[in-house]
């Protein structure tokens, strides 16, 4: 016979498949008896725990906010295993993947990539999100608004402006 948590034993065989067990309580006792033709009989207790929490994935690597490389690496793992993950890259389908997983940006502009974890039947609900830029457009020129003069002393003052996340060098 078996029996699960309080309630009353019923005969099982091998293969019995135990059903609506998820939820509360998450700890589950199962006692499974055997006994032969001369009423001898033993015991075996099983207790286990039902996880019903989805999984958190994070990125464990990925590649910098702004890059003008097209393939961009991702490693990422869950807070539960085991664990199988589906990606998403730019609004692409779900498929299945495993990390590290490599992407290839098609396109220049804003990138983004998603991974989400399934763990003993929860699938993460807030996947793991990462943006990068893919840009291969060279910045524009600085411009200089002031005159290059030496000033007393041997110095220079040098004014002038450029495109926004670019850096200046003087030679």
């Amino acid at each position: 016979t078996c029996k699960l948590d309080n309630a009353p034993a019923v005969p099982c065989v091998s293969g019995h498949m135990l059903t609506n067990i998820a939820g509360s309580p998450p700890s589950h006792t199962l006692l499974v008896t055997t006994t032969d033709d001369a009423g001898n009989f033993v015991q075996v207790v099983r207790t286990w725990n039902v996880d019903t929490t989805p999984p958190v994935t994070t990125f464990t690597q990925s590649p910098a906010s702004s890059t003008k490389v097209a393939a961009a690496t991702f490693a990422f793992a869950a807070n539960k295993s085991p664990a199988t993950y589906e990606c998403s890259s730019d609004g692409i389908s779900w498929s299945a993947c495993t990390s590290p997983r490599t992407v290839t940006a098609t396109v220049q502009g804003v990138q983004h990539f998603l991974v989400r974890a399934t763990a003993f039947g929860n699938t993460e609900q807030a996947p793991a999100h990462h943006i990068w830029t893919y840009d291969t457009t060279a910045p524009a020129p600085p411009s200089i608004t002031s005159d290059a003069r030496v000033l007393a002393g041997g110095s220079i003052t040098i004014r002038g402006e450029s495109e926004a996340d670019s850096a200046v060098e003087l030679f």
